[in-house]
């Protein structure tokens, strides 16, 4: 294979396995949430506030909505122009999630036991679309800039060369 192919392999088998995973997540949290909201609310602020129940349900179809789209999505290239919309999505998603389950963490201090490890797998599921997202496109964009080098004199050639593979 060549190189491209092999690059190409990686990122499809990566980003098929991360959509996998995250569908599988929010499934769970979404038949959860929507079919025992009562319970849940009772878990997390001892109150049977109907107010509350609704926004659970709610919630969980939400999740059950996006878990459907990773898993459909899961076989496409994802990555660089490829299912933009899909993945800011799921980046903005776990990203301000993460960031609300980390300032709860911290002022909160009962049933942290519940809110922990939804933070951690949050954060990571964060990362992981973080890493697909920017590190991803901005590789495509440093190769395509490299092709468009061949223009320029060689000074400038060298300059931009080693600047691109510094801030790597």
């Amino acid at each position: 294979m060549k190189k491209y192919d092999e690059e190409n392999f990686f990122h499809r088998k990566y980003t098929k396995t991360l959509m996998i995973i995250s569908a599988i997540f929010l499934v769970v949290n979404g038949f959860v949430l929507s079919f025992f909201p009562n319970e849940i609310s009772v878990l997390l602020t001892n109150d049977d506030n109907d107010i509350f129940i609704l926004i659970l349900q709610i919630l969980g179809a939400l999740y059950l909505g996006f878990s459907y789209i990773n898993w459909m999505s899961k076989n496409s290239l994802i990555g660089g122009i490829y299912n933009k919309p899909l993945l800011i999505g799921n980046t903005l998603h776990f990203l301000t999630a993460s960031i609300a389950m980390i300032k709860l963490v911290l002022k909160f201090e009962n049933n942290l036991q519940l809110i922990i490890p939804h933070t951690i797998i949050y954060f990571l599921f964060a990362l992981f679309f973080g890493y697909v997202f920017f590190l991803i496109h901005l590789r495509n964009h440093s190769e395509i800039l490299l092709r468009h080098l061949n223009k320029f004199p060689l000074i400038f050639k060298l300059s931009t060369i080693s600047f691109i593979f510094v801030n790597h």
